[in-house]
């Protein structure tokens, strides 16, 4: 039974092949008309009013124009601020070796994942000491004297800073 079907499945292989190989010939040797482009040639009276408008043409821009430009003076004289970045920054879930572009930032930034926070990080001992430590040491360090107060020279040191 085997030897009966191998003849006919033979014959229709063979009659697929023949029939495929002008298609494939055909995929193979299309000709595309870019291929035979030629030089461009001059656009009829109908196009020109198309064409003048064109993004790709260069356009002159007035004197004036550029000299009203000003950024700086624009954004002071906006009443609000911009809205804020919506990027924000996430560090790396996992640390790669010190030759990866993508590095965690330090364990005290606030950004990084390992961020602990603490009476001691340094974030926080600035803002204490921009609000308590910094007047107190202004307070002691001042020294008042009332107005008219006569200033008596004082004698030079015997130890000279120098």
């Amino acid at each position: 039974m085997a030897l009966r079907e191998i003849p006919s499945t033979f014959c229709r292989l063979s009659r697929r092949e023949i029939r495929s190989t002008p298609i494939s010939i055909g995929r193979n040797c299309r000709r595309y008309a870019s291929g035979e482009a030629v030089a461009a040639k001059e656009l009829p009276q109908d196009f020109q009013d198309l064409e003048s408008q064109s993004s790709f043409t260069s356009t002159t821009v007035p004197n004036e124009v550029i000299d009203s430009f000003d950024p700086i003076k624009r954004a002071q004289g906006r009443k609000r601020e911009l809205p804020a970045s919506r990027y924000q920054y996430r560090s790396p879930r996992y640390y790669r070796g010190p030759l990866h572009p993508h590095q965690p930032p330090p364990r005290s930034d606030p950004s990084s994942r390992e961020f602990v926070p603490g009476p001691f990080g340094p974030n926080r001992l600035e803002q204490t000491y921009k609000s308590t430590i910094s007047h107190d040491i202004m307070t002691m360090a001042y020294v008042h004297k009332p107005p008219g107060t006569v200033q008596i020279p004082k004698a030079d040191r015997l130890r000279n800073m120098g």
